[in-house]
């Protein structure tokens, strides 16, 4: 009965482990280190929301804002369980990645 009782506990934390994921990746957290636009900051988390690809299942956690010039906004998106990838976006160009994924060795 004990182990029954461990196991469904432990089922209970994954689980709960799973659902926060699952929120966190579709709303992940996002700092500004400069003055963006709204509508930049939109785009942005709109883009980044979701697994990184069907191949690579890497889930965003945080979105940092470093740098904006020249009506681009360049920025990093962070990964569960590990990577970041390098970015960039403006209105008239629409996104490009500035680095590649890195942290997959």
């Amino acid at each position: 009965m004990k182990k029954h009782k461990k196991a469904m506990i432990a089922l209970l934390i994954v689980a709960l482990f799973g659902m926060i994921l699952a929120c966190i990746s579709s709303h992940p957290f996002v700092s500004r280190r400069c003055e963006v636009p709204e509508e930049y900051v939109a785009e942005i988390c709109a883009q980044s929301m979701g697994v990184y690809s069907k191949k690579v299942p890497l889930l965003p956690i945080y979105i940092s804002i470093e740098q904006f010039s020249a009506g681009r906004a360049y920025y990093t998106v962070h990964y569960f369980p590990f990577g970041t990838l390098g970015m960039s976006y403006s209105l008239t160009d629409g996104f490009c990645q500035e680095k590649p994924l890195t942290g997959l060795q």
